[in-house]
């Protein structure tokens, strides 16, 4: 897939070395440099900045302002500008594991006096359905199949088994067989996120794994 980026965009040094920066279309960030801040930062020049929240649409200062996954990361929502919006802490606190259009619904149903509370626990109800039988909460054009051998990362050393990240994966493979949400790579099969799911599928001889391939990303040295 093709993720959202703004034409000019750097994060370091202006004059070399920089860790994260737009080249032709194509977002190219160093194997050093932190992915998920990367991705925050662009969604924040994408997206109306620091300050105002998507929700709201108030203005807050620096220390009131999250990032939110549109599509909830516990229902598989991944951290690419496309999924992400500034929000104040109150409403991303408020929407919790809520797509965009159901928090929309939701806050319609409260200005209404409607039972906003039946609703939430038909909600919960149906997103039980969708992690058991669909995996994730996500555009399914979004996600592709990658083998485990075609994934280029780097080696940890240490028992990975123990870290609470790979026990969440570990837990929600035994209750619903899947990953926790896609891993997510490069164009050319670099592994931006989503580690402890590809330590995992090495450990249990899993062949593929669910993944969302940034076509106009790309990891450099």
């Amino acid at each position: 897939m093709i993720m959202d980026l703004p034409e000019r965009f750097f994060i370091g040094n202006a004059e070399q070395k920089n860790d994260a920066f737009v080249e032709n279309g194509v977002l190219k960030i160093r194997k050093e440099a932190s992915y998920r801040y990367v991705i925050f930062e662009l969604t924040f020049k994408l997206k109306g900045g620091k300050h105002i929240c998507g929700y709201c649409g108030k203005t807050f200062n620096d220390k009131k302002m999250t990032m939110d996954h549109i599509y909830p990361q516990d229902m598989g929502g991944p951290t690419i500008t496309n999924n992400l919006l500034p929000a104040c802490q109150k409403c991303n606190s408020e929407k919790s594991n809520m797509t965009k259009e159901q928090y929309a619904k939701y806050k319609q149903l409260e200005l209404t006096g409607k039972n906003s509370k039946t609703y939430l626990k038909d909600l919960k109800v149906y997103k039980e359905f969708i992690k058991k039988w669909e995996e994730f909460e996500i555009p399914k054009e979004w996600i592709s199949k990658r083998k485990i051998s075609t994934i280029i990362t780097e080696i940890r050393l240490g028992d990975c088994t123990q870290n609470a990240k790979y026990k969440k994966v570990v837990e929600c493979y035994e209750k619903y067989y899947h990953i926790p949400k896609p891993i997510i790579v490069d164009k050319n099969g670099f592994l931006l996120d989503g580690f402890y799911s590809v330590i995992f599928a090495k450990n249990n001889l899993i062949a593929s794994l669910p993944a969302i391939e940034l076509e106009n990303v790309e990891v450099i040295m």
